[in-house]
């Protein structure tokens, strides 16, 4: 592959025109109307044409250097697996700081049950990040697929194709809970939080946030006090669900007087 300076040196030719042309199939590679053309990353016999655009007729030689093209940019695409309705950061970097066009599109072959990617373009740019936050409608991993292209700059390589996978979203039931002083409470986390990747594992309660109730499936607790109890469960690849339930401790009213209670 070769990048080819083309210098016309005319005589008697006053308005020179120049063009380069695939000598395979005959698409234009290149022209300018001057004397000079430059063709970029050429892998195939070239065909030259010199005119006028004028009626000048004249003699004309040609200068022709030819030096090996620079290597084509290869971006280097990083980034991981995602849980649904998280950024994707999609790291794409050129080698050598290269300033150029960087072109991201969604591959067609992409599922249909995920929503949130799109086609983009960094202008000018030597490195970029993908953030699609992307969310998956479906109960299994789902694949999206990136394409990544460089068509400016140095010779273009293929495109590169990345692939990001998207686990399956959780479902939440809301749940508040109101009952009279004293109340004992059981609750069994995989009928408050389902989906995500199956098994959980791990699963925490929480008393208003912070208090650790118990990290087993099932909760069991006497509760003599207003609160808010959260459910978190972690899912066999990382991703995260909590729920907060408000609970309500209504005061037992006996004969007329209330009957405060304060305290688990």
């Amino acid at each position: 592959v070769q990048d080819i300076t083309i210098n016309l040196v005319s005589q008697g030719i006053n308005a020179p025109a120049i063009a380069a042309f695939d000598g395979c199939i005959g698409n234009v590679l290149a022209s300018n109307c001057g004397t000079n053309l430059e063709v970029s990353c050429v892998d195939a016999p070239i065909f030259i044409e010199v005119a006028s655009s004028t009626t000048d007729a004249g003699q004309f030689d040609l200068e022709i250097i030819s030096i090996p093209s620079p290597p084509p940019l290869i971006p280097e695409v990083t980034g991981d697996n995602i849980c649904s309705g998280t950024e994707t950061e999609i790291h794409v970097d050129l080698p050598g700081g290269a300033l150029v066009d960087i072109v991201v599109s969604v591959a067609s072959t992409s599922s249909l049950l995920v929503s949130g990617a799109t086609n983009q373009t960094f202008n000018g740019e030597s490195s970029a990040v993908i953030n699609d936050v992307l969310t998956s409608n479906s109960s299994i991993v789902e694949e999206v697929i990136y394409t990544i292209s460089t068509p400016d700059g140095q010779c273009s390589s293929a495109p590169v194709d990345f692939s990001i996978m998207v686990y399956p979203p959780f479902e939440v039931l809301p749940l508040n809970i109101e009952e009279c002083v004293p109340y004992f409470l059981e609750l069994d986390v995989n009928q408050i939080i389902t989906g995500g990747s199956l098994p959980y594992n791990t699963v925490t309660w929480y008393w208003n946030g912070t208090d650790v109730l118990s990290n087993a499936p099932q909760l069991s607790v006497n509760l003599l006090e207003s609160g808010t109890i959260t459910a978190e469960v972690i899912d066999k690849v990382g991703c995260q669900e909590a729920v907060e339930i408000e609970v309500e401790i209504l005061e037992l009213i006996t004969q007329g007087k209330s009957n405060k209670h304060i305290g688990k």
